[in-house]
């Protein structure tokens, strides 16, 4: 990567606004390269940054995606975020709302 790392940081910063900005962003590799106008080893290295700080994960399908509590639970197939609060109504009222 040819930026310095105070490039680097105000990228992080940029690539994770975007992120907060748009709950459900999916961008694949070539997509955030594009998006963010980064050649392919400096938005790899971004990518796999925001990774390893557990800020993104990368999904079956090769999309880097926010990391939520719930985020890896849907990645493999498992209830989606409305499901703990349906639980909870559940077991509160004795019946199981729709």
């Amino acid at each position: 990567m040819d930026k310095g790392s105070g490039d680097s940081r105000v990228l992080l910063r940029r690539i994770k606004g975007e992120y907060l900005e748009m709950p459900g962003l999916r961008l694949t590799a070539v997509q955030a390269q594009r998006l963010w106008q980064l050649d392919a080893v400096a938005c790899q290295t971004l990518l796999d940054s925001l990774v390893q700080s557990k800020f993104l994960c990368r999904s079956a399908q090769g999309a880097y995606v926010r990391r939520t509590s719930d985020s890896d639970r849907a990645s493999v197939g498992r209830h989606s975020e409305a499901e703990p609060d349906r639980a909870l109504r559940t077991k509160r009222h004795g019946t199981r709302e729709p």
